[in-house]
């Protein structure tokens, strides 16, 4: 075992100093980095044939991964060895700094609200469905300056806790649940500091390994089993109100599948043919929501909601006890065609799935992104 944290030691020593920060004014090492590296890397690249745009060492690039599996293959050499306590205490001092300083870093960035700014003018202009779905994460958390404050308050209360012994066992616990946290939300949102993220959760795991007794007894005291052990009768009446939890908390679930297929559709009006004497409705598109309701879109770019009352042969809408009612005279996949006191409307259905939000493929690395 000592001979993979000697390993693993050297690799995160060798990752400390060598990958850059991904943020602009502390990428100190970047120009060391490319000095020792880029040459390498390249080299590397051409001779795997490894499509590489730029060795700039950016989170999520092709460079930064092959970066690390050099970093990697030279930590392997420490396998060989002798076990070194000395060593990998000076290595879990130098990471533990690390992390107080990240997480200071980006705990400042969201207190003064940096790093999730309010989204500019070109994004609040544009439609939901065409943006990215990383853009969209951080356009919203910047229209909810709170949470960013909270979020960076805690990310430095972790910091703090990690710099005094008694406590830093708990910033360690807490580092692990916000490092997870937002490694998942990287590869959920395709943000690009996959690497990164993962990179600061693998040190938080080898900072809890030295705490490996600890956590020991901790697991030991939360699932230490009671001394008095529960009666059958007891048992069986527990287990019948957890499974009347979850069956009265499952059963809306399941009963509005059915619904949820049958609605859920976006039309376009194609034509509109009205008796003369009759005014048209003022709407171009139509979407029929699967909560039960149809919102029309005027030429504005207006929405009016209505709750739907029926829908088969004819299309029944209420809004503050008002009833409008459309015959339904066509339907079928891909069209409708709604009558209305002499008017007759022909939607055609859009394909929502088209929309960049939806079409948005995530990308392990940024050389690839179209």
């Amino acid at each position: 075992m000592y001979r993979i944290v000697n390993v693993v030691s050297v690799f995160l020593l060798l990752a400390i100093v060598f990958v850059p920060l991904p943020t602009s004014h502390l990428d100190f090492n970047v120009h060391i980095t490319q000095f020792l590296f880029q040459d390498l890397v390249k080299f590397l690249s051409n001779f795997f044939k490894i499509k590489m745009i730029g060795v700039d060492f950016d989170s999520d690039s092709v460079s930064l991964a092959i970066l690390l599996y050099v970093l990697f293959a030279i930590s392997l050499v420490a396998f060989f060895f002798k076990k070194s306590e000395k060593f990998n205490h000076i290595v879990q001092i130098i990471s533990g700094y690390y992390l107080i300083f990240v997480l200071l870093v980006y705990g400042f960035n969201k207190l003064f609200l940096e790093q999730f700014p309010e989204p500019e003018s070109n994004i609040l202009y544009t439609n939901f469905g065409m943006l990215q779905k990383d853009i969209l994460y951080w356009s919203v958390l910047g229209l909810a300056p709170t949470y960013t404050f909270l979020i960076g308050f805690l990310e430095c209360l972790t910091a703090f806790l990690l710099f005094f012994r008694k406590t830093r066992l708990f910033g360690l616990l807490l580092a692990f649940v916000s490092f997870s946290y937002i490694f998942i939300v990287n590869i959920s949102f395709d943000i690009s500091v996959k690497i990164f993220s993962f990179l600061l959760l693998l040190i938080t795991v080898f900072q809890l390994y030295f705490y490996r007794d600890k956590l020991k007894k901790l697991s030991y005291v939360l699932f230490e089993k009671s001394a008095k052990q529960s009666k059958p009768i007891q048992l069986a009446a527990k287990s019948f109100v957890m499974l009347s939890f979850i069956s009265v908390l499952l059963i809306p679930y399941f009963s509005s599948m059915e619904h949820n297929n049958i609605f859920s559709v976006a039309y376009e009006l194609q034509t509109t043919t009205c008796n003369p004497k009759i005014a048209a409705l003022n709407f171009k598109r139509m979407y029929v929501l699967k909560q039960g309701y149809v919102v029309f879109e005027n030429a504005k770019e207006q929405m009016i909601d209505y709750k739907i009352v029926k829908f088969d042969e004819v299309l029944r809408l209420e809004k503050r006890q008002n009833i409008t009612t459309f015959v339904v005279k066509y339907k079928d996949k891909n069209t409708i065609v709604l009558d209305n006191e002499g008017c007759s409307y022909t939607f055609k259905t859009i394909s929502v799935e088209k929309l960049p939000v939806f079409t948005h493929k995530n990308h392990l690395f940024i050389d690839y992104v179209p």
